[in-house]
């Protein structure tokens, strides 16, 4: 394949910026309903808890079923008709989710948020491997997964103000269009690279040499284990946090929006200071997963509101430190099939995160204690840190 070097490079951070924004709308429409589950609730005659798990898991098993065939799509027809289509989609099922009456349509327009979203990440990479040359494409990469955690801070802190102007189906019918129109002017403004101009459409190759390799199959189990408990804890924090400590949704949203702002930070630095120090992925990486799940049981122990303020933006960097080490290491075992091992490890992550709010629902319901619950996710990251000790040396 020829590389896409002699791309001009103002047009190559105009793509990487399009990439980016194309995956924090994704984020942040697959986020909007955990803060809008207290109002939207009771509008829909259902209880918070019980519409704050199913339709989390509605969206996750969308995003589950649509993963791999779209980033198989991305592929076979270009990350710019694919990154259309799945924008188009999303904007569309977040429109019906704003319409919905009842708890059978919201989960079917759920559904359809999670398939909508779940190939832009998939083709965001596809646009970076086509327009930088692979010594820039690692600083494309880590801006490029900032996108990640942002919604978390967009979401908590304009969400409510968009619930307060508009209710909260005004609020999804503007994200809506904000979204659609996006889909239609990247059709316009965005190329499929250079890379792609050179070379013939790329097949996935067979998987099974994936699952003969040891390192693999422990980093896949690690990428599932971990990411429930990070996701899980965003998830949950809005409601327990307003039913805990009675605060509104508006200053429950500016503790998690710190949450985010910590994981930003953690995908930001985390890399550049491993590579930097000379340090040991596989070490490193473990005690990333060990002082998540501390940090977990610490924040779940805290009854005083002014210290859960000071301990959340520490989780956030906690949360999600270990995910740039984690995923070059998940490239380095997977060689000439990163992309698939990618695509494969991202699908068994969101089938075991498809799950998590319903265990984590049930805790809660059952106890009512956010240290029940924090001491559940926490099992996660400890299940990463043993999975990664048992993973080969790199």
């Amino acid at each position: 394949m020829t590389e896409p070097a002699a791309a001009p490079a103002r047009y190559r951070w105009a793509i990487l910026a399009i990439a980016w924004f194309a995956l924090l709308l994704s984020a942040a429409d697959r986020s909007l309903w955990a803060i809008t589950a207290p109002v939207a609730a009771r509008d829909l005659g259902l209880s918070p808890v019980l519409a704050l798990g199913a339709f989390v898991t509605a969206t996750q098993s969308g995003y589950l079923v649509a993963l791999l065939f779209g980033s198989i799509a991305a592929d076979w027809f270009g990350p710019r008709r694919m990154l259309t289509v799945a924008l188009c989609w999303l904007g569309l099922a977040m429109f019906a989710f704003g319409r919905s009456t009842s708890l059978p349509h919201g989960l079917v327009a759920q559904f359809g948020v999670g398939m909508g979203a779940a190939p832009v990440f998939a083709i965001g990479m596809k646009l970076i491997v086509n327009w930088f040359a692979p010594d820039r494409r690692a600083g494309a990469i880590s801006l490029f997964m900032t996108a990640l955690p942002t919604p978390t801070i967009l979401v908590n802190l304009v969400a409510p103000i968009g619930i307060g102007l508009l209710g909260w189906r005004g609020n999804y019918t503007l994200v809506a269009g904000i979204t659609l129109a996006a889909g239609v002017l990247f059709a316009i403004f965005v190329g499929d690279g250079p890379a792609a101009r050179t070379a013939p459409a790329q097949r996935p190759s067979s998987l099974k040499p994936l699952w003969d390799s040891r390192a693999f199959r422990c980093i896949v189990i690690a990428n599932m284990a971990g990411p429930c408990a990070s996701w899980g804890f965003m998830t949950w924090a809005n409601l327990i946090l307003v039913e805990r400590h009675a605060l509104s949704i508006a200053q429950s949203g500016v503790i998690v929006a710190s949450y985010g702002a910590g994981a930003f930070a953690g995908l930001l630095l985390s890399g550049p200071v491993c590579d930097r120090l000379g340090l040991d992925r596989r070490r490193a990486t473990m005690g990333c997963f060990i002082a998540f799940a501390l940090g977990l049981l610490v924040t779940g122990s805290l009854d005083e509101l002014a210290a859960v303020r000071v301990a959340v933006p520490l989780l956030g960097v906690l949360a999600y430190a270990y995910a740039p080490l984690l995923n070059t290491m998940l490239a380095h075992a997977a060689g000439a099939l990163a992309a698939s091992a990618a695509g494969l490890a991202t699908m068994l992550t969101f089938a075991a995160e498809g799950v998590q709010p319903l265990v984590s629902g049930g805790i809660y319901t059952h106890t009512h204690s956010f240290q029940a619950v924090c001491a559940a996710l926490a099992a996660g990251p400890v299940v990463a840190a043993i999975a990664i000790a048992r993973a080969p040396a790199q």
